[in-house]
């Protein structure tokens, strides 16, 4: 009995680490999917004629109507916001220093 309630134990801990990296892994796929919603709402805009000096940042994406809401970003610790950022040459949008689109 003793054993098979601690191999019962043993794949308890395997079951919540792998859940855990899981869980991580999902919150990541969002912001991807979040990034790439951001990255279609400012492509929208430049269809319609502004440019990056008239829509630079989510919030202007927001308030100009091609967004919703501001996103929340869920797989960095610390409460961030999506950065649109051009220095490329082309649209990136990033949290820190963490790309999200184009997804590499």
């Amino acid at each position: 009995m003793v054993l098979v309630i601690t191999i019962i134990g043993i794949l308890a801990g395997i079951i919540a680490l792998k859940f855990s990296g899981a869980q991580q892994k999902a919150k990541e796929n969002a912001d991807y999917a979040n990034a790439a919603n951001i990255a279609t709402a400012y492509y929208l805009a430049e269809s319609e004629g502004k440019n990056k000096d008239q829509i630079d940042t989510v919030e202007e994406l927001v308030n100009e109507k091609y967004l919703e809401s501001v996103p929340k970003v869920q797989s960095v610790g610390e409460s961030k916001d999506f950065i649109l950022d051009f220095t490329s040459g082309e649209l990136q949008v990033k949290v820190n220093n963490k790309q999200f689109y184009p997804k590499k």
